[in-house]
């Protein structure tokens, strides 16, 4: 990750000095640490997207309701707790 690279040419220490999280499960190819993710669930993401798209192409208003998608912060070396 170039935020790693970039802090460890700083002298910064993960996760002494600097804690990263990614928005994606992947970890990037070379990480140092491995890096804690938030796993972002793109299927059910990709379901609710199609979802509202077929109510606009068969001319119905997406209704005003709060869809929320469920996500998993997967903690890994990158972070530690606070406190």
């Amino acid at each position: 990750s170039a935020v790693v690279a970039a802090a460890e040419r700083l002298g910064l220490r993960i996760p002494d000095d600097l804690l990263v999280v990614v928005a994606a499960d992947d970890q990037p190819a070379g990480a140092s640490v491995p890096l804690t993710t938030l796993e972002l669930n793109p299927g059910r993401t990709a379901e609710e997207a199609v979802e509202l798209l077929i109510e606009l192409v068969e001319g119905r208003p997406p209704d005003d309701r709060l869809r929320l998608i469920p996500t998993r912060l997967v903690e890994r070396d990158s972070t530690r707790r606070v406190g």
